[in-house]
C-alpha cells in the first residue's frame, strides 16, 4: 500500500464522500495514515453517519463539510478551504448524472450536469494550482469514467462531462507533473453503488461484473503520482482495448447503447416521449 501520507500530507479533501467510492476512498484514506480529513456531501443525512462512524472508531479529525457543488460560492469556499489549511489531497468524486434522453432533459437538469460535474472542478482545480504557495505539493484525484471514451444513449451529457475531465486530467498530468503536482483520472467502469442503484437499473441486464467501490479506491490510489489515467479491473481494461484497438466504432457504439438500452429500456422510454 503506498505511503501518500508521508508523501501529501495527512490531510486531504473527498468532494462526494458520504456514500459508495467516496466512502470507500475515505476508508482507505484512514487506513494509509490520513489524520485530517474534508468530508462534502450534499447528503446531510448520510455525511453525519459517516461522521458518527468514524468518529467511534478512529482518533482522526474530520470535518463534516454539508454543501451543494450546484452553487458557484461553494466553489469558492472550498478553494479557499484548500488553500488556507494546504490540504494535500483533493479527491474529485462528485457527480450528477441523470438518465434520461437528451430531448426529454429540462435545461436546467442539463446545466446542472455542467455545472456540478465540469465547472465546479475546472474552478476549483484552478483556483488551488493558480494561487498556490510554491512549496504546497499536492496531489488530484478526477473521477472520470468509460463513458468518457464512448458515449451512449441515455447519458449523453453525463458522458461528454465526463470525457472533457477525461481530457483536462491527462493534459494537465503532463502539464504540472514538471512542477511536483501529481494528477490522476480514474476511469471506472460501472460501480456497485448507492447511486447506481437508485438509477434503478434492470439487474437482470448485468452481463458483466459490477467493480466493487473499495477495489475501484484502493487501485486508485496505489497509482497517484505514478500514472496519469487509471481503468481500474481486468475486464474493464480488456473491453477497453477490445473497444479502441480491435471494433470499428460503429459496432462499440452498438453495443455500449444495448447495454444502457437492456439496463434502463431507454429505447421504451423513447417511444413514449
Amino acid at each position: 500500500m503506498a505511503n501518500i501520507s508521508e508523501k501529501y500530507g495527512a490531510s486531504a479533501i473527498i468532494l462526494g464522500s458520504a456514500e459508495g467510492l467516496g466512502k470507500a476512498f475515505v476508508d482507505d484514506l484512514i487506513l494509509r495514515g490520513f489524520t485530517t480529513l474534508y468530508l462534502l456531501d450534499n447528503n446531510k443525512k448520510a455525511l453525519a453517519l459517516q461522521g458518527k462512524k468514524i468518529k467511534e472508531k478512529h482518533k482522526i479529525k474530520i470535518n463534516q463539510i454539508h454543501n451543494d457543488l450546484n452553487d458557484e460560492s461553494t466553489w469558492q469556499k472550498i478553494s479557499q478551504l484548500i488553500l488556507s489549511n494546504q490540504i494535500g489531497l483533493i479527491i474529485f468524486n462528485a457527480a450528477y448524472g441523470p438518465i434520461g434522453f437528451f430531448k426529454s432533459q429540462p435545461s436546467e437538469q442539463i446545466e446542472k450536469i455542467f455545472r456540478i460535474n465540469i465547472q465546479c472542478v475546472t474552478t476549483i482545480m484552478w483556483n488551488v494550482i493558480h494561487n498556490r504557495p510554491k512549496e504546497f505539493q499536492f496531489g488530484i484525484i478526477i473521477m472520470s469514467s468509460l463513458s468518457a471514451f464512448y458515449g451512449g444513449i441515455g447519458i449523453a451529457p453525463y458522458a461528454a462531462s465526463k470525457a472533457y475531465l477525461l481530457t483536462l486530467g491527462r493534459s494537465l498530468y503532463r502539464e504540472l507533473k514538471p512542477f511536483g503536482l501529481d494528477i490522476l483520472t480514474c476511469c471506472p467502469g460501472i460501480i456497485d453503488t448507492p447511486g447506481l442503484q437508485s438509477s434503478k437499473p434492470n439487474k437482470s441486464s448485468f452481463q458483466f461484473t459490477l467493480s466493487s467501490p473499495d477495489y475501484v479506491a484502493r487501485k486508485t490510489l496505489d497509482v497517484l503520482g505514478k500514472k496519469a489515467i487509471i481503468i481500474p479491473g481486468r475486464i474493464n481494461r480488456l473491453s477497453y482495448f477490445i473497444f479502441n484497438r480491435l471494433l470499428p466504432y460503429s459496432t462499440v457504439h452498438q453495443l455500449v447503447d444495448k447495454i444502457l438500452d437492456q439496463m434502463y429500456n431507454l429505447n421504451k422510454q423513447n417511444i413514449n416521449t
